[in-house]
């Protein structure tokens, strides 16, 4: 009975950006919609084994790989260039390669990126960390010019630096076909299909 009823929990495993920034907004929704429904969250930014029932639904920014899974390629999520509003002034490729430039350390990512993208290598990198919600702290101190997700910067007041630099990073919704049959997974997984992408 309890397949076919709006109550019961939901797990979903999502980046620890989309955990702080995107699902509490989405889950005050769903829970005016359907308030017997409770949630966890597997906030990581490595993928959860979904054939594995780690999770119940997936947010993932990977194209899945395992079998059995129900995915649904979201709108790419765009990411761009931002400082805070006290943050350094870049009006020009070559500001860029002078202002102070928060990246990513190991996994090494961002610039590399940006050189592919014909923009000249940022030559001042004041903070190199790996986590994410680090390097958006950091950017909001006004420590230096870093990246986001556009629209995530734009909930945060930060501004946009360079626009015609933007990345467009592909995006999954991923459910194991078994659990899809489940009526409050399913009602999870619809309501995030359809409003994901007013959020990132």
């Amino acid at each position: 009975a309890q397949a076919h009823a709006l109550e019961g929990t939901v797990r979903l495993t999502c980046s620890r950006i989309v955990a702080t920034h995107v699902l509490p907004g989405l889950l005050v929704q769903l829970r005016r919609l359907a308030p017997d429904i409770r949630y966890e969250i597997a906030a990581t930014d490595h993928s959860e084994n979904l054939a594995r029932r780690a999770a119940d639904i997936a947010i993932r920014f990977a194209p899945p790989a395992q079998l059995a899974l129900v995915a649904v390629k979201l709108p790419n999520v765009a990411v761009g260039l931002f400082r805070a509003t006290d943050g350094p002034q870049v009006s020009t490729a070559d500001d860029l390669a002078d202002a102070p430039f928060l990246a990513d350390d190991r996994e090494d990512q961002i610039l590399p990126a940006m050189e592919a993208s014909g923009f000249p290598k940022p030559g001042n990198v004041v903070l190199r960390c790996d986590d994410p919600l680090a390097q958006i702290a950091h950017l909001k101190s006004g420590l230096g010019v870093g990246i986001c997700q556009v629209k995530l910067a734009a909930r945060l007041g930060l501004v946009r630096v360079l626009p015609q630099w933007e990345y467009p990073m592909p995006a999954w919704l991923v459910v194991h076909e078994d659990q899809s049959r489940i009526a409050r997974i399913r009602f999870v997984f619809d309501h995030l299909k359809a409003e994901l992408s007013k959020w990132m």
